[in-house]
């Protein structure tokens, strides 16, 4: 079994976060690309899919990064996550579980089918959570690396959905489906099956 681990130092432990700390009305933001790909996921194992291409990794993930960390250095992330082992929508759920709220989020299709724009884990992907107060700071930090696809709210539902324009005959069509809403009483129980 491949085990990589990473140590890095943390000059003002103050600047540490989680993925649990957002707040209700936090923007959530998407860092990276998805894939098509998904050999090796979770969705695969789970759902049987014989899939074996794997995701590539991004041709130059270091700009990515430094961009990320100088936003949590400067205290404009409240909140962040990759999105290995389940994708977007798993990850999503697991900060909500975590931060005990709500969320509403609209996923970018980017030219895939919902299950793989939802379930997909191309490296390089983060979700994360920053105040709307620090909506400008933050993009300016991530210079084109992220997205606002949604927000932290105060209720107690998990809402993901697609909006996106659909070519097709006669000009195309809106895709505007909700794809998963449920609550965080139900995705507790169903993220702790099993646990003692």
């Amino acid at each position: 079994t491949l085990l990589i681990s990473a140590v890095g130092l943390v000059p003002d432990l103050h600047t540490a976060i989680n993925s649990a700390g957002m707040r209700p009305g936090d923007d959530i933001w998407l860092v990276g690309e998805g894939s098509a790909a998904l050999g090796g996921s979770l969705v695969d194992a789970v759902l049987g899919l014989g899939a074996t291409e794997v995701p590539a990794s991004p041709e130059d993930p270091l700009p990515r990064y430094r961009a990320v960390h100088a936003a949590i250095a400067a205290g404009l992330v409240s909140a962040a996550h990759d999105c290995s082992d389940g994708g977007l929508a798993v990850a999503i759920t697991e900060m909500a579980i975590g931060g005990r709220t709500g969320v509403f989020v609209t996923v970018p299709l980017d030219g895939l089918d919902p299950l793989r724009a939802f379930t997909n884990e191309a490296p390089g992907r983060l979700v994360l959570t920053a105040s709307p107060a620090d909506r400008d700071g933050l993009d300016d930090a991530l210079s084109g690396h992220a997205r606002r696809i949604g927000e932290v709210s105060a209720d107690d539902r998990i809402v993901m959905r697609v909006a996106e324009a659909v070519a097709g005959g006669g000009g195309g069509r809106q895709l505007d489906v909700t794809i998963l809403d449920l609550s965080l009483a139900e995705a507790v129980a169903a993220f702790t099956v099993g646990s003692p």
